[in-house]
């Protein structure tokens, strides 16, 4: 069921034009911080925090835990659809390559806006290189690392990992900046990242220039920190994901697209480039996937 769910996960997120919108106002997320916003209002802080982290991935639990063969199937396909790409991936990359491709820097701009959102990088210092890693990331945060503790862990895992990264990440005006309870959700993530980014790494290496990737694997923390890391482990994972995502990318255009002086229409072969990697990297993954259960390992 695990495989079916993905596969329908996959058709409908093609084909389901309202979850497109959806997603472009950020409406899960903006959600998700409205009820935390209201628990504030009546519950402490670290009580809120800590009620929207569990209850959700609890509640999930229970009714997967009792439903029935082909309700379950149906209920993961949905969980799935709520917490999958909040950030819209597929139109950051369509607006990144039809900008480049008309030459349109409104358009580039506003793509980079929301893919660099969660980054300590400044607008004047992104480059084609830095933009590059994050699409790599982004694919991974998006998609691979929610369905991989989807595969693990059920429809739960799905909603804890992505409710763990959204409160890691969350900041509310009127709340403690280092709070305890904050600290525990963003060390979490972190831990929920090793494996799902070793994992994803190793897919980076077999989808593009394996010897290259090899020889730049290194956990980068202060990279990770860059690319906006919340704690200290997930700022290793991060780094060593851009680090090896930037060594995969294979194009014919590398040196032009590079260039401090390439223009946007040089650039767009590195960003193709780049999506098409760690897209490679998660069709690889969903291959091994069909073979773990078809071998009986999972």
């Amino acid at each position: 069921m695990v495989l079916v769910s993905i596969i329908a996960l996959l058709l409908l997120d093609r084909l389901v034009e309202a979850k497109t919108d959806w997603r472009t106002r950020h409406a899960p997320e903006v959600i998700f911080r409205r009820w935390l916003e209201l628990a504030y209002r009546g519950l402490p802080a670290w009580l809120a925090r800590g009620l929207l982290w569990l209850l959700p991935a609890a509640i999930v639990a229970v009714i997967d835990y009792f439903a029935a063969s082909w309700w379950d199937w149906l209920f993961a396909v949905a969980v799935l659809m709520l917490v999958v790409a909040p950030r819209h991936s597929q139109r950051i990359n369509f607006e990144l390559d039809q900008g480049c491709l008309a030459e349109d820097t409104e358009l580039v701009s506003q793509a980079r806006r929301v893919l660099f959102a969660d980054s300590r990088y400044r607008p004047d210092a992104i480059n084609a290189r830095i933009t590059g890693q994050r699409l790599v990331l982004l694919g991974y945060s998006e998609w691979f690392a929610l369905l991989f503790w989807f595969v693990l862990l059920g429809p739960a895992g799905a909603v804890f990992y992505r409710s763990t990264e959204w409160l890691a990440r969350l900041n509310l005006t009127d709340e403690p900046r280092r709070g305890w309870i904050k600290r525990c959700q963003q060390f979490t993530l972190g831990v929920l990242s090793v494996p799902a980014s070793l994992v994803f790494a190793v897919l980076l290496m077999l989808a593009g220039s394996f010897q290259n990737s090899l020889q730049h694997w290194r956990f980068d923390r202060y990279l990770g920190f860059r690319h906006g890391a919340r704690s200290w482990l997930e700022a290793y994972t991060l780094g060593l994901l851009a680090r090896v995502g930037h060594s995969a990318i294979e194009t014919e255009h590398k040196d032009i697209a590079l260039d401090r002086q390439a223009g946007l229409s040089e650039q767009r072969f590195w960003y193709r480039a780049a999506n098409a990697v760690q897209l490679r990297a998660q069709w690889f993954g969903l291959g091994l996937l069909a073979l773990l259960l078809i071998a009986g390992w999972l």
